[in-house]
């Protein structure tokens, strides 16, 4: 097969969860003997006015990879252009006459967006998305509103407000493409209303993603959390594919755990952003007497602003380092040098690959309570669980482990299993498989209809 894994950004500038799932994935197929290719998305400020800039082309790990070059407007990500923007759209269409692919797998939709969806079901390519996040139903991908409250997604509160602060439903003055507007007919209009653009991008947002998620041969859920959350939004049950993220069982044996002889070593890993908490780690873990615990902050730190706050409450403590980024190499390294891994989200979370590595390799892990962090971390069995954003609760869930080596000893014995990389690829190859024989069979029929 020719395949095509579509991703919003890739290596070698970003580096997170969604690129390393999309990287193991090219490399299984690739070991299965079939022919990858990566399409990914790269924004610039620059003029790309000609077809020489319009797709960056380089190898990564020796896959040809082809970034679609594109200038975001202002207030980029409050209109439509993340989910639909013409630039990305044609060239994306351009690159798929190109490599002739048998089949596209989305990784993540944002930035090539919907554009690339609709190109595929007009030339007949099938294309299988997996569901890394809730992109799909919230354009701040978060769930989370404007006033930092956990949101249950759009068919339960207004996404205009969220993101524009304005309370107008102007679903009667959105353009829909006419194949999807027979099938939305929500109107409400407010008469003499001019609707800004964001207005406009927000409320036909949800309604437009569902429509071109929907032409997916499947779409793959990696948790059973953001499984529920689509179908509670709208979302067929049939159209989803319950298959979890894969964990390299023998680079984890490789790295088995390095306890210090004297201090407890807790750790974050991850995007040092707001919604992932580690403002209230830090704060939970300053509390601590003890000089015999450290806490290791792993991971980018993308906001200026919130990075000099992480700075600030860290201060002067020894007792705590900010490392910065990781090369995803390194992760078993990091991993096995820890006692306890902390998961301070605030956000509902979508199941971090280093959240799954760590419970499938034992670590203890303090988890917030949210979907999806518990549904891998059972309080008391394989970690602790605190009320997301308490620090006194999270103090105290830390203090007890520290002070508890038994405690320790006990969750940690306590390990969740999860896919390798090759039972994953089996699951994939058969998706992929009946995804290009349904498409066969339906062409087939298309064309004796026609005769």
């Amino acid at each position: 097969m020719r395949i095509v894994f579509g991703v919003h950004q890739f290596f070698p500038k970003y580096t997170t969860g969604t690129e390393v799932h999309t990287l193991d994935l090219a490399r299984e197929m690739r070991r299965r003997g079939h022919e990858v290719m990566i399409v990914t998305h790269q924004r610039t400020h620059a003029a790309v006015d000609t077809a020489h800039d319009a797709i960056e082309r380089y190898r990564y790990d020796d896959f040809p990879v082809y970034a679609i070059v594109d200038v975001p407007p202002l207030s980029w990500e409050a209109t439509g252009s993340a989910y639909d923007s013409r630039v990305s759209a044609e060239r994306f269409a351009a690159l798929m006459h190109e490599l002739a692919p048998d089949l596209v797998h989305f990784t993540h939709v944002m930035r090539l967006g919907i554009g690339a969806l609709r190109a595929l079901l007009r030339t007949g390519v099938p294309y299988v998305v997996t569901l890394t996040d809730f992109f799909a139903l919230c354009p701040r991908i978060i769930l989370m509103d404007r006033a930092g409250r956990l949101c249950d997604g759009p068919l339960f509160n207004d996404c205009i407000w969220c993101m524009t602060g304005s309370r107008v439903l102007p679903l009667h003055s959105i353009a829909l493409p006419e194949d999807a507007a027979a099938m939305y007919t929500e109107t409400l209009n407010v008469e003499g209303l001019a609707v800004a653009e964001e207005q406009r991008a927000a409320g036909q947002r949800y309604h437009l993603l569902r429509y071109y998620l929907a032409g997916a041969s499947k779409l793959i859920a990696p948790t059973r959390f953001l499984h529920e959350m689509f179908v509670r939004n709208g979302y067929a049950a049939e159209w989803l594919l319950y298959s979890p993220f894969a964990v390299d069982e023998d680079q984890l044996a490789d790295h088995a755990h390095q306890p210090s002889a004297t201090s407890v070593r807790i750790g974050f890993l991850g995007s040092v952003t707001e919604h992932k908490g580690p403002h209230v780690l830090i704060e939970a873990f300053r509390r601590l007497p003890r000089e015999d615990a450290r806490l290791e902050i792993w991971g980018e730190m993308p906001d200026p602003v919130y990075a000099e706050r992480i700075r600030g409450l860290a201060g002067d403590d020894p007792r705590i380092t900010l490392h910065g980024r990781f090369a995803p190499k390194d992760q078993p390294d990091i991993l096995a040098r820890l006692d306890v891994m902390v998961v301070p989200s605030l956000w509902h979370e979508n199941t971090p690959l280093v959240l799954c590595a760590a419970v499938h390799a034992g670590i203890p892990v303090v988890g917030s309570n949210v979907g999806g962090v518990t549904e891998l971390v059972t309080d008391e069995e394989n970690g602790l669980v605190y009320p997301a954003g308490n620090v006194v609760a999270l103090h105290n869930a830390l203090r007890r482990l520290i002070e508890d080596p038994a405690l320790r000893s006990r969750l940690r014995g306590h390990r969740r299993t999860f896919p390798t990389a090759r039972e994953q690829g089996t699951v994939l190859e058969a998706v992929y498989r009946a995804a290009i024989a349904t498409n066969t069979a339906k062409k087939s029929y298309d064309r004796s209809e026609r005769r």
